[in-house]
């Protein structure tokens, strides 16, 4: 946006819709959703936490963490692949919160959003 503001408009409001979910209602987007959303396991904190870890990995990279060509495949690689390696260029305390926020197992992930707060403002200070 003007002025190299960040304007985020989906926190897992869009809709997936297509054959190969034979009647499923998924409803996030499949490249920022928590491994345990793709077993249909309830949301918690804990998966907008890994939803903002896929953002700020994009926000670095240009990419999500993971990709697939098809639904099926996407959600393999959040509940399977490790995360990409990101730049030396990365601040290790930016890249500490960002593997942390993505790891596959949602206790494992920041105990609060507050957490990710104060350490993101300690790396950017």
């Amino acid at each position: 946006m003007p002025g190299d503001r960040t304007k985020v408009v989906d926190f897992g409001a869009a809709q997936l819709n297509g054959s190969e979910l034979r009647g499923m209602n998924i409803v996030g987007t499949p490249a920022y959703m928590a491994p345990e959303l793709f077993s249909a396991e309830a949301a918690s904190p804990a998966t907008d936490l890994y939803a903002l870890g896929c953002v700020l990995f994009q926000m670095l990279t240009g990419d999500p963490p993971f990709d697939g060509p098809n639904f099926l495949e996407l959600a393999d690689a959040h509940r399977e692949s490790p995360v990409p390696p990101l730049s030396d260029a990365v601040p290790p305390a930016l890249a500490k919160v960002i593997r942390r926020c993505l790891a596959k197992d949602p206790e494992s992930r920041p105990e609060s959003a507050a957490w990710v707060r104060e350490l993101l403002l300690g790396v950017l200070e």
